[in-house]
Order: C-alpha cells, then structure tokens, then sequence
C-alpha cells in the first residue's frame, strides 16, 4: 500500500537525524501536505528523501508517531513481528513472582500509541493515538 506523503520543512531533516519517534507540527511543510488525511504516512525530508514511515495525527502538536526509519508497510507481519520482539524481551526481564506488568510499552516497543498490560493472566489494551486507532481495524 502506498501510504501519503507529508514533508518536512527545508532544515528540519534533522529532527530525524535524532532518532526520536516524534514529529512536531511545526516541522512539517503543511503547505505542501495539505491535504493529507489523519492516518498512516510515508514522511519525507524537503527533497522527497524517505525519512519513516509513521501516523499523521491532525489536531496534535506531536504530528506524526514514527514507526520505523525509511519506508514499511503496516500490515499484520509487522505487528507480529514487533509483539514478538516485546515477548521476547519482557519474557527475558520479567520476574517469575509477578503476573502484573507491561507487555506493550508504545514507543519503547516501536508501537507508538499502544500499550498492553499483563494482569494476572488478562491482558488490558490501551490505543493512544488515532493513528493507531486507524491501523487496528
């Protein structure tokens, strides 16, 4: 699927250059991306460079949520693949004397906008973001 284009301002390729998942509103070209819906996006540098793929939120200072640096599609084997790797990472630190902790933490897992808790075998799901909204259905 090939997913909107939203552009940053000249000069502000270097707001990914950070590596932060954030993307303010005020750095992006809102003139040249006007009419780009609320949902996934290919994010792109002022030259058309790829710089992620993420979700564009409309009414919010943090504009766009990245998932990943450079282009991916959003499908169901890259979430399975990022549930995974949060499995596999909380499997590792989580203590044996516990059954109440967080299996999904948002950013930190490359899942912005979704948390998922583990409680005493019942798992809780928070969607955050509208962008995440829109990708789980």
């Amino acid at each position: 699927m090939a997913y909107p284009k939203l552009f940053l301002k000249k000069g502000k390729e270097g707001v990914s250059a950070k590596r932060h998942p954030w993307v303010f509103d005020g750095a992006l070209d809102l003139g040249r991306s006007k009419d780009v819906p609320a949902g996934p996006v290919v994010l792109c540098s002022e030259s058309g460079t790829v710089v992620g793929t993420g979700t564009y939120n409309t009414g919010s200072a943090i504009a766009v949520r990245l998932f990943s640096r450079g282009a991916l599609e959003l499908d169901t084997a890259f979430f399975c693949e990022r549930i995974r790797a949060a499995l596999a990472m909380r499997e590792a630190a989580v203590l044996d004397d516990t059954d109440a902790y967080r299996l999904i933490n948002s950013e930190g897992d490359g899942l912005p906008g979704l948390i998922v808790d583990h409680f005493a075998g019942h798992l809780v799901v928070q969607v955050g973001t509208p962008g995440m909204a829109m990708l789980e259905k």
